[in-house]
């Protein structure tokens, strides 16, 4: 019975350590990425049908220009957080990207628009209208 009980007790503290470790790999990962410190959440979707018509890879291409704009400009990963997604179920006029917590839609974001919103918008903090779509703020 002692044996029993020594060995529930033991897989129970390997299970927190684990647990602990887990916890702590988490924190890591959220500090890395700068979660919790930044100001903005930039959202591009690069799913088939937000880019239907266009040249194949062109979303792999505004995403790639995107990391790498926000690398350059240090604005990464704080205070704009980027995130890519596959589908903001607009699908249409693609690709399609939204910047919280302004909730700035913004159409057609080829590489060479990425660059200007990244420009205007997160650096300059004016809004590119003529690729506007749509604003829904939150708060």
């Amino acid at each position: 019975m002692v044996a029993q009980l020594t060995g529930i007790f033991e897989v129970k503290m390997a299970d927190e350590i684990q647990e602990s470790i887990e916890s702590e790999k988490l924190d890591l990962r959220l500090k890395k990425v700068g979660i919790g410190g930044y100001r903005r959440h930039f959202i591009l979707c690069v799913g088939e049908s937000c880019s239907r018509g266009l040249e194949p890879g062109t979303a792999e291409e505004s995403w790639a220009k995107l990391k790498k704009l926000l690398s350059e400009h240090q604005i990464t990963p704080t205070p704009v957080f980027r995130t890519k997604c596959h589908c903001l179920r607009v699908c249409r006029q693609g690709p399609i990207g939204v910047i919280y917590p302004e909730g700035i839609w913004y159409q057609a974001l080829n590489s060479e628009n990425v660059e200007r919103v990244v420009k205007e918008h997160l650096i300059e903090n004016r809004i590119v209208e003529d690729l506007v779509i749509a604003k829904n703020p939150l708060g």
